[in-house]
């Protein structure tokens, strides 16, 4: 998913309707407030579009606000694949402690070489501690191939309730991360 920001509330709808965009917005004094959204003060000093990736990572990142290059930019990183991906299937929201939490990895090559790549699963807790569940496993896909695996992992009796998310990476190294997909869900 990407974010984007924008000053005009038409150009959020248009980016929102064409490309599945989620726009948020900078918070400043001067900003004016259109329905849920902050749009950042156009006489702002930093820059006014960025747009971001689902890991976090900011993509694109102009000084003045450029609907065309925006579009631009979104449409060149929705074209991008990377070397192997990553989906996560849960099989559902919430657990109860003692119960187990059922998901579905699956991993892809979604090139015509073969790929070599690391598999890590964490588990992110209520207070934002992290927990390797499993990996960093290698794992070897020849071209175009798609595996899946499906995984039960068992909740500790006494599991703190709360929110948690389970993240599943896929890298060529700790620094080039391909891919991340995952899950919320909650202990109740």
């Amino acid at each position: 998913m990407f974010f984007h920001l924008a000053s005009n509330p038409s150009d959020v709808d248009g980016l929102r309707s064409i490309y599945g965009v989620r726009a948020i917005g900078l918070i400043d004094s001067g900003s004016q407030i259109y329905g849920t959204y902050r749009v950042p003060n156009p006489e702002a000093p930093y820059p006014q579009d960025h747009i971001i990736d689902k890991q976090g990572r900011v993509m694109f990142w102009e000084a003045e606000y450029d609907t065309q290059a925006s579009i631009k930019a979104i449409e060149e990183l929705l074209a991008y694949q990377p070397p192997a991906g990553v989906d996560v299937v849960p099989d559902a929201g919430s657990v109860q402690p003692g119960a187990t939490l059922g998901y579905t990895v699956v991993l892809v090559n979604n090139t015509a070489q073969k790929q070599t790549f690391w598999v890590t699963t964490i588990v992110i807790l209520p207070d934002s501690t992290r927990i390797w569940l499993r990996g960093p496993q290698m794992v070897t896909l020849s071209p175009w191939q798609r595996i899946e695996a499906r995984f039960d992992d068992p909740i500790p009796l006494g599991a703190t309730p709360g929110a948690y998310s389970l993240k599943v990476k896929v890298a060529a190294n700790t620094d080039d991360v391909w891919d991340v997909d995952g899950f919320p869900f909650r202990i109740e």
